[in-house]
């Protein structure tokens, strides 16, 4: 953890500075690119090679009774728990009484009631150590409080040994990229954060007035590192600008990429169900016509039975996807409602596993048939309709949503809820 690090490597510590991550993807990305651009020239591990700084996701304030923190004399005399270095020293900075410790520390602190509140860690964080049940109520704030931040090295002497080629694949998947892969961490966070509002828990979004002050209070603290960096011999502010600014950057596109996917997977949402919409709607009106014609006139629609049968395929591989992405598929729970929250994700996993599995041999079955029956030119009985046509239609839908499937796994194994779920319902 890099905030061991602060007597040897000042510089390091950006990223425990307050209210400075708005995400773990956004807080590593931002913290590699900071080191490569500025500190790399003054800032050195010796006898490793650095091959990534990670950043956990950013915990704000959590308090054990309902107290809302509004204003900024809110802190005023309340007992945080919280992680020695600029954790601590961050609230203090507010006029809160600092009980600072070690993370494998805060159960015994929390759970005993030494403390009125903690910091430091994010949802997932409280689940890992056992302190969500204390918990009532969370103050967030757009950046967070404060982001756990780690070095990833190798030893030199190690990394001596290792070939060129494949010091070459492992810089490859190391640094940035590296970064980009607490993506994953952001997902389990949003589950344990759901998990809290289901239990009970409120969460409480800071007003602008309050960031505000917070950002005044904390100044003196973004200045001694603007000032440390200075006398190591580089521009302090430019790169804290910098690191606000990848943050800031890195964020915007998440958020933009993850609208981009919602508005196309919206549009494809609604073209199914227009489809299906039709589709039941010319059902009906055939059916309803080769009864009437039938019954009443002695003569039954031409083909009526043969265009249903081909509709009703097509209605139903039409929703495969959408009932798929809605996790709607048939279930039976006569063990799940006892199981535990970390036993339930495993077992959405598997599940969700078995089903991309499922539909994507049912894709690739359909497109076999398809291929025969386009070689062999069959043709409906009645009307003459080509059925490869239609095969391929459903095998088309069914690999989408062997596809959605494939998608529900990886956010599954990230730890991401279920879509019907809306904590967002109980935010205040």
């Amino acid at each position: 953890m890099t905030g061991f690090l602060e007597g040897s490597n000042p510089l390091l510590q950006i990223s425990l500075l307050p209210s400075v991550n708005a995400s773990a993807m956004a807080g590593s990305i931002a913290s590699w690119r900071t080191y490569e651009n500025h500190l790399s020239k003054v800032e050195t591990l010796e006898g490793v090679e650095l091959l990534g700084l990670l950043t956990l996701s950013p915990g704000s304030f959590y308090s054990m009774n309902d107290t809302e923190f509004d204003d900024i004399s809110d802190f005023q005399g309340v007992k945080f728990w919280a992680l020695p270095g600029l954790a601590s020293r961050s609230l203090s900075a507010l006029g809160a009484v600092v009980s600072p410790g070690p993370a494998v520390r805060m159960y015994e602190v929390i759970s005993g009631g030494v403390v009125d509140a903690y910091c430091c860690l994010d949802f997932s964080g409280l689940a890992a150590f056992n302190v969500t049940q204390f918990t009532r109520s969370a103050t967030e704030l757009p950046n967070g409080l404060y982001s756990g931040s780690f070095a990833f090295y190798i030893g030199s002497d190690i990394w001596d040994t290792i070939s060129p080629e494949d010091q070459a694949i492992i810089r490859g998947l190391s640094g940035e990229a590296l970064a980009r892969r607490m993506i994953i961490s952001e997902a389990e966070g949003e589950a344990d954060r759901a998990a809290f509002i289901a239990s009970g828990g409120k969460v409480h979004q800071a007003s602008d007035e309050l960031v505000a002050a917070l950002a005044d209070a904390w100044a003196p603290i973004y200045q001694d590192w603007t000032d440390a960096a200075d006398a190591a011999g580089i521009d302090g502010a430019a790169a804290l600008a910098y690191y606000r600014e990848q943050v800031a950057l890195i964020a915007a596109a998440t958020e933009g990429n993850r609208a981009m996917f919602a508005r196309a997977w919206t549009w494809v949402e609604r073209i199914l169900e227009v489809i299906m919409a039709t589709f039941l709607l010319a059902m009906a009106l055939i059916t309803a016509a080769d009864v009437v014609g039938r019954y009443f006139f002695s003569a039954p629609l031409p083909g009526g039975y043969e265009i249903v049968q081909y509709l009703m395929a097509l209605s139903v591989f039409a929703a495969l996807p959408l009932t798929t992405r809605a996790e709607g598929h048939l279930t039976i729970s006569l063990l799940t409602d006892r199981m535990g929250g970390r036993a339930r994700r495993l077992h959405r996993v598997i599940m969700l596993f078995i089903i991309t599995l499922m539909l994507a041999f049912l894709a690739w079955r359909m497109g076999v048939q398809a291929y025969h029956l386009a070689r062999g030119a069959a043709l409906s009985g009645s009307l003459g309709i080509p059925l490869a046509q239609v095969a391929y239609a459903m095998t088309v839908l069914a690999w989408l949503a062997a596809a959605v499937s494939a998608v529900l796994v990886v956010q599954a194994i990230g730890g991401k809820p279920p879509a019907q779920t809306k904590p967002e319902e109980a935010v205040e």
